[in-house]
């Protein structure tokens, strides 16, 4: 069986489907070991000036199957290692605070000479049967029986782009949750010497820094579409305010806008053949690393889809199922839950912009699909369980409970919001956030760097 299947959009996504397909291609060798991958970059499709940071999956997926190593990034990428986050002026609370991974390490980058590194490469580290290649668009043909990129036939096309999507442009919906649709994003051009994503809360948004080896780059995200006095200039005059040290109107300027949106599916119900993932899946804040863990799901999702093989009696169709069930939960369940609860307890800042993602944030965890269907029936988890009654050893029994629900992704869930699963993740968000119940958490630290709330500084603990 010899079959071609392109990914278009040399995005973070679009790197680790490739991964993705080759290595289930090798689990499965004798049955696919003559497909043909190929990625297929063109610049009009992708964003340049994107803040490449990841999650630590991004990394662990490309290196099991080619030589990528940290240090190779480095030299070709930029790169940074990137051991957590940090919130800047973030929550009810008094202090910035932060969140360290476990045990493991993401990577900052320079997405664009990611690309020329691996676009000279060719797709030859990814192993046989796999080409990069660079080339402009201009024909996309998608039917039941073939798809066509530029008049070559591939049994599927995996769309990974960045902005307009390659096909049936107008199958999407509104996400539940739309804070922001805007980034102006700076470049300093000096190296950035921390070790961690910050995010800073200012009055009409928040911005995200990354430190790379050679500059830093600052993306300060904002609503411009129902916020008309958040002009540049006020914008700029915001950021301003957290380098007072520095004259911010000196750094390269570049200007970002999209529409918050959210795919109607993930394989095209009517044609099989054209298949979403990344921001042409979900693009809502695509630099948060629930983005990329979603990334990471789907993945593995679509290469179940693509390398389907009848047995067990399970059908194609029941395969296709499975994959859009799993999109809806991570959509619902997981990333805007995420996202709700990040800004449910607001910044230091009282402006309308926080007043309103506050609320919308609120109303979106009161669903009735956080509801918990037999632990705590019919009681909201936001005002009846999660209170100040509800102790650090109520939370560790419940997550340790013998009876737990399983989900459609195959995950064990006893408690609504994804974040709850890592106990270690939400004791500490929750403390620094300054939710209610969070003193009755056990901590063996109370993760706030030395330095006065709301200021960007360099600390770590």
């Amino acid at each position: 069986m010899k079959r071609k299947i392109a990914v278009v959009g040399a995005s973070a996504a679009g790197f680790v489907q490739l991964a993705s397909l080759q290595l289930t291609k090798y689990n499965l060798h004798s049955i696919f070991k003559d497909d043909e991958y190929v990625l297929i970059h063109d610049p009009d499709k992708v964003y340049p000036e994107m803040l490449s940071g990841t999650n630590p999956a991004f990394f662990d997926d490309l290196q099991v199957l080619t030589n990528l190593t940290r240090r190779w990034m480095e030299k070709y990428a930029d790169a940074k290692d990137c051991h957590g986050y940090k919130y800047v002026g973030w929550g009810q609370g008094d202090k910035n605070f932060q969140l360290s991974f476990h045990s493991q390490t993401a990577e900052f980058f320079d997405i664009e000479m990611f690309r020329s590194a691996m676009l000279k490469d060719g797709g030859k580290c990814f192993g046989e049967g796999v080409s990069i290649i660079e080339e402009k668009i201009d024909s996309v043909l998608i039917n039941p029986s073939c798809a066509q990129i530029n008049g070559v036939n591939y049994d599927y096309v995996i769309d990974c782009t960045e902005k307009n999507p390659l096909y049936d442009v107008d199958a999407f919906g509104d996400p539940s949750l739309r804070p922001v649709n805007t980034a102006i994003i700076l470049e300093k051009p000096e190296a950035g010497h921390w070790d961690y994503c910050i995010e800073y809360a200012g009055r009409y948004g928040h911005m995200t820094g990354i430190p790379l080896k050679s500059k830093q780059l600052w993306m300060y995200m904002y609503d411009s579409l129902h916020r008309k006095d958040t002009t540049d200039e006020v914008i700029m005059k915001d950021i301003q305010e957290a380098f007072p040290d520095d004259d911010v109107s000196t750094w390269k300027f570049k200007k970002r806008n999209w529409v918050p949106r959210v795919s109607n599916y993930v394989i095209c119900p009517t044609t099989g053949r054209y298949i979403r993932n990344g921001s042409a899946l979900i693009d809502i804040m695509s630099l948060t690393a629930c983005h990329h863990e979603c990334v990471h799901v789907m993945c593995e999702s679509i290469a179940m889809y693509t390398h389907f093989i009848n047995k067990d009696g399970v059908g194609i169709e029941k395969i296709k199922e499975h994959v859009e069930e799993t999109y809806y939960e991570l959509l619902a369940m997981d990333y805007q839950s995420h996202l709700s609860f990040m800004y449910m307890y607001g910044s230091r800042f009282d402006t309308k912009f926080w007043k309103d993602i506050k609320v919308e944030a609120r109303e979106f965890l009161s669903q009735e699909r956080y509801l918990h269907p037999s632990f705590f029936p019919g009681k909201p988890w936001l005002d009846e369980v999660l209170n100040d009654n509800w102790t650090d050893e109520d939370y560790k029994a419940l997550i340790h409970i013998d009876d737990e629900v399983e989900d459609v992704s195959g995950r064990q869930r006893v408690v609504p919001f994804v974040i709850m699963n890592d106990r270690t993740l939400f004791s500490e968000l929750s403390t620094g956030l300054g939710a209610p119940y969070a003193d009755r958490f056990s901590l063996l630290d109370n993760c706030h760097p030395p330095e006065e709330f709301g200021t960007i500084g360099y600390n770590t603990y």
